[in-house]
């Protein structure tokens, strides 16, 4: 969750590693009324700095553009971590709050992120859909929709720590 306020970068962020490029490569463009980003590669500890600031990046390039749906084509990807997938699942509510709807399209032959976000009961906070032309089809809530609130936080035994985001006092939603 790193945007807050619609586009007001929110956290520090760790330096990206040098290659990180090489390892997550993007690729953005236009179809329909989406923002498309295309994904290729590793999405994993070492790449996490990059992944929050293409999600960044592509949340203000789409708010900018006018358009009111991001897709993630994740068909190209190799692996995507749990850390990660937690992380786009807050970024898409940062991004609802800025009236921009994220969704996933990915490959149906190796459904990772569908798994991963079905068994951490993340679906109705995050779409996704088999391929990007399923994804472009598929009837998208209106942004103006209230976002559900995200299940409970784990135990704070290392497992999933949550950052608040600033401007808010700890324990307030926005």
């Amino acid at each position: 969750m790193s945007l807050d306020h619609c586009g007001e970068p929110c956290f520090d962020r760790i330096p990206e590693p040098a290659d990180a490029v090489r390892r997550l490569g993007t690729v953005q463009y236009s179809r329909s009324s989406a923002l498309v980003l295309e994904v290729h590669g590793d999405i994993d500890a070492y790449t996490q700095p990059r992944w929050q600031a293409v999600l960044d990046s592509a949340t203000l390039d789409a708010m900018a553009g006018g358009h009111p749906r991001l897709i993630l084509d994740l068909t190209g990807i190799r692996f995507i971590s749990l850390r990660a997938v937690i992380a786009l699942v807050e970024h898409a509510g940062s991004a609802h709050r800025c009236r921009v709807r994220v969704s996933v399209a990915e490959d149906p032959q190796q459904p990772m992120v569908a798994r991963l976000v079905g068994a951490a009961g993340l679906t109705a906070w995050l779409p996704v859909h088999p391929g990007l032309d399923r994804t472009l089809a598929a009837a998208v809530p209106c942004p103006g929709m209230p976002w559900p609130p995200l299940p409970a936080t784990a135990p704070r035994d290392g497992t999933v720590a949550r950052r608040q985001p600033c401007h808010t006092t700890p324990g307030t939603r926005h």
